[in-house]
């Protein structure tokens, strides 16, 4: 393993192979949420991949712009993978952040494999999605968005950090929250209310450039992709989606299944 840094941000390299996979987690994880896919993909691929800036404990609770976190992803490819585009695996909020990139750097992505995060700002995604449902996103986001203001303060970042805490601990998290803070949560601040030049007018999902393949799990609350864009993956040819028996956090708790899917994909594509 080789470690670069990258604007402060210390990112791994693990084998050797011809193409590069860039790994981009989400909240609340660090970039040890790939552990199980370097341990699988090293021996044929290069696994790149960092802590997203602001999820260290020691990192600034301020949080970062998505503008300065696509100049940040912009370098980290360039200096990774110069000569040719890599593949992104993405997961929850990486997922976000990997969409973006392909917006504005497409050539210098050629496949997306993405978990759990879809189309969830489409128009058929609002359509699908009950009331309920729909509060109960809004309700949870909200809240971390929240805590994350509190975090952000010398008296109130103490009970924000336990409170962060204790939802990851809520929604499953593989380590019962463990090293979790609410300095993570600044990107639901920035899509709830809009802080730190707020987010994208456009967040678009397309396949036509990318092929995609979409792991998505079934035992959670609701969904973040709709059934309609599910269909348009499955009947594109160079594009597939697999549901998994899992909680969100499917690269972990359902590791072995997650990678021979991914490998058989990326080997037919």
């Amino acid at each position: 393993m080789s470690t670069l840094t990258i604007q402060n941000t210390d990112v791994h390299i693990d084998g050797e192979g011809e193409h590069t996979l860039l790994m981009i987690h989400g909240w609340p994880d660090t970039h040890r949420l790939w552990d199980p896919q370097v341990a699988y993909f090293k021996d044929t691929h290069r696994c790149v991949r960092f802590t997203v800036p602001g999820f260290d404990v020691n990192d600034t609770r301020a949080g970062h712009s998505l503008d300065s976190l696509m100049s940040f992803l912009n370098e980290v490819v360039d200096q990774v993978s110069s000569n040719q585009p890599v593949t992104l695996m993405l997961h929850d909020w990486g997922c976000v952040l990997g969409y973006l990139f392909c917006q504005r750097h497409p050539d210098k992505v050629l496949k997306v494999v993405s978990v759990d995060v879809g189309d969830a700002t489409s128009s058929a995604f609002m359509r699908e999605t009950t009331l309920p449902k729909k509060l109960m996103i809004i309700s949870y986001q909200s809240t971390l968005a929240l805590l994350w203001k509190l975090g952000t303060t010398r008296l109130g970042a103490r009970c924000a950090d336990a409170l962060t805490r204790r939802m990851a601990g809520l929604f499953q998290h593989p380590d019962k929250g463990h090293g979790v803070h609410s300095g993570m949560n600044y990107l639901y601040g920035v899509f709830v209310f809009g802080a730190l030049g707020g987010k994208p007018k456009d967040l678009a999902v397309t396949v036509d450039r990318h092929p995609m393949f979409y792991a998505y799990a079934t035992r959670k609350p609701f969904m973040f992709h709709s059934e309609h864009w599910l269909g348009v993956l499955k009947e594109h040819p160079s594009c597939d989606a697999q549901a998994f028996k899992s909680n969100h956090w499917v690269t972990v708790n359902q590791s072995d299944a997650f990678n021979q899917c991914v490998d058989d994909w990326l080997r037919q594509v």
